[in-house]
């Protein structure tokens, strides 16, 4: 092979290797203007008062809710709090779907490990969690298949920097109140041997709120997102010695987007 053979085979590979790395590149600006351009949905953290059921002479962690508005905590039914999903992509979304998912089993044998006393018992079915205090012959049943059922929503319009379009979504309370079961037998708030109460606990293992979103851009491409939950003590105190309508507590829930 001479010279300007070999310059020219040369030559032409420089060109196909720069033609290559020009089309790459569009390749990939066009992927980053798609992601861009897509809906984004995501969910605000939010921080949520625990108050008392009164029962007998007892007091469970059992009410839930967002409202400073002090004379609605002094009822024994509250139940006002949620989670805000909005949209901080740029386009919007349409035929938002939304399905919660929760280990009950899983839960509930976290629960057993801590619970030799058998202070609570709980019995699950695929569409109820009861829970009972037998000292108190407390009892209730939660519709769990009306909480994890899937829900359906229209739109979800892009945020602006004026406002927040938002989907208020209800929160599983079945598993806040699996929660506060399980923190309150750590802490031995419902032994009668006050020796026995631990000064300092570790939660340990417990399983995660799950959600999953499928939608749709307005062109009618699909997307789905899943999150998971982390639910953080903010501060609790026994609600034995807590009146009924004061805070026994605060819990932070926060969302985290599951890469795949």
């Amino acid at each position: 092979m001479c010279t300007d053979q070999i310059l020219s085979l040369l030559t032409g590979i420089g060109t196909l290797a720069a033609s290559l790395i020009a089309l790459f590149t569009l390749l990939e600006i066009k992927r980053q203007r798609k992601e861009s351009n897509k809906p984004e949905p995501a969910i605000k953290s939010t921080l949520i008062g625990v108050y008392g059921i009164e029962f007998k002479d007892y007091y469970f962690p059992f009410n839930f809710s967002q409202s400073n508005d002090t004379e609605s905590e002094s009822k024994n039914d509250i139940m006002d709090f949620r989670l805000d999903l909005v949209n901080v992509g740029i386009r919007s979304a349409k035929n938002i779907k939304v399905l919660w998912e929760f280990d009950f089993k899983n839960a509930i044998d976290c629960i057993e490990k801590i619970n030799q006393d058998g202070l609570f018992k709980i019995n699950h079915s695929v569409k109820s969690l009861e829970i009972l205090f037998p000292k108190a012959d407390y009892k209730e049943f939660n519709m769990i298949s009306n909480q994890l059922g899937e829900k359906q929503y229209d739109f979800l319009l892009n945020s602006t920097p004026e406002s927040f379009d938002t989907i208020y979504l209800n929160i599983p309370i079945a598993v806040l109140k699996l929660y506060v079961i399980k923190l309150c037998l750590l802490l031995g708030y419902y032994k009668s041997d006050k020796s026995t109460q631990p000064k300092k606990v570790e939660f340990g293992k417990f399983p995660k709120l799950i959600l999953k979103i499928n939608y749709e851009d307005i062109a009618g491409v699909p997307y789905k997102k899943t999150f998971d939950f982390d639910i953080d003590l903010f501060s609790f105190t026994n609600p034995m010695t807590t009146k009924l309508g004061h805070k026994i507590g605060e819990l932070i829930i926060k969302a985290n987007e599951v890469k795949k």
